[in-house]
């Protein structure tokens, strides 16, 4: 399930499922692109969103995925070599962080992270691939939507919750700093559902 091409055209990473349908024991898997050498890349088994949406790095590297972590079992973000090596929590918390997205230098990477006490409302989250400098940015609180870098890798868009709390809709287009010396662009867009930012001229 959920194929995802690395960059360079060379590999897939995919979500196994088996047997069907029995809890925890989805696993992310790698095979070359003409289906040979296929083989298990992470140990960690999850369920549910586990393992969905897994990103790589620019330089087809190093994937980015979600997977339980810790004895509660909310979903961290992990990083790991594409040859299994090096795999590392980088957001290891109590909370639930939610789908990854890597700086176009493959430098950073931001998520939501979200808070069920707060009506499961998130802040957006950016940290080094290697886990350290971690920041937590000021803004509206954002859904669980996958963060959107800007081409130039110098601003984040995030998508943010409608401020009313019957409504667990998207609100606005949030665009963050992620070095957080600039203040956060609110930009009000009721129930859009995605946004992404124009390409760099070549």
């Amino acid at each position: 399930m959920d194929p995802s091409w690395s960059p360079d055209g060379r590999e897939l990473a995919f979500k196994r499922v088996a047997p069907c349908c029995e809890p925890a024991i989805d696993q992310l898997w790698l095979m070359n692109a003409d289906g040979t050498n296929v083989r298990l890349l992470s140990p960690i088994r999850g369920s549910g969103n586990a393992l969905w949406n897994t990103v790589w790095s620019p330089d087809s590297k190093r994937l980015a995925f979600l997977a339980p972590g810790g004895v509660d079992q909310h979903f961290d973000v992990y990083v790991i070599h594409e040859e299994g090596t090096g795999q590392l929590n980088i957001s290891n918390s109590p909370e639930d962080e939610m789908w990854p997205s890597w700086s176009p230098d493959g430098m950073r990477i931001a998520f939501a992270r979200m808070s069920p006490a707060a009506n499961n409302a998130g802040t957006l989250v950016v940290v080094d691939s290697d886990g350290s400098d971690q920041h937590l940015l000021n803004g509206p609180p954002i859904n669980s939507n996958a963060p959107v870098w800007s081409p130039d890798g110098t601003k984040v868009l995030a998508y943010a919750k409608d401020p009313d709390p019957r409504f667990d809709e998207n609100g606005a287009i949030a665009v963050f700093d992620p070095s957080a010396r600039d203040e956060t662009t609110t930009i009000p867009a009721p129930l859009f559902t995605s946004a992404s930012w124009q390409r760099l001229a070549p």
